[in-house]
């Protein structure tokens, strides 16, 4: 069974809109922009949902498949991405700023 969110790479990049998001959020980019990152990313991981539930077609295992993809997917796009981009970017910059440093 081909997936087309997991074989097309641009399909897979949308579903890296949040991360995206995340860290251009810290620089000069618009509000706008990053509202429409977040709304692609939301929006690739309902379709893909959907998209799974309706490859499954059998009974109630249709309602299991599309709370597992949303699942998978609300971690590995959204919530894991923005996790890293906190701990491992913006982290280690505030506790750079707060170091006094001797010239």
């Amino acid at each position: 069974m081909s997936d087309i969110f997991r074989d097309y790479e641009f399909v897979r990049i949308i579903g890296h809109s949040f991360a995206i998001s995340e860290a251009l959020g810290f620089s000069d980019i618009t509000e706008d922009t990053t509202s429409m990152l977040n709304s692609l990313a939301c929006s690739y991981i309902l379709c893909h949902a959907a998209y799974k539930g309706y490859k499954t077609r059998r009974g109630n295992i249709v309602m299991s498949t599309v709370f597992d993809t949303l699942m998978f997917d609300g971690l590995a796009s959204a919530l894991i991405p923005r996790i890293l981009v906190h701990c491992v970017w913006l982290q280690p910059s505030y506790l750079m700023k707060s170091l006094p440093f001797r010239t």
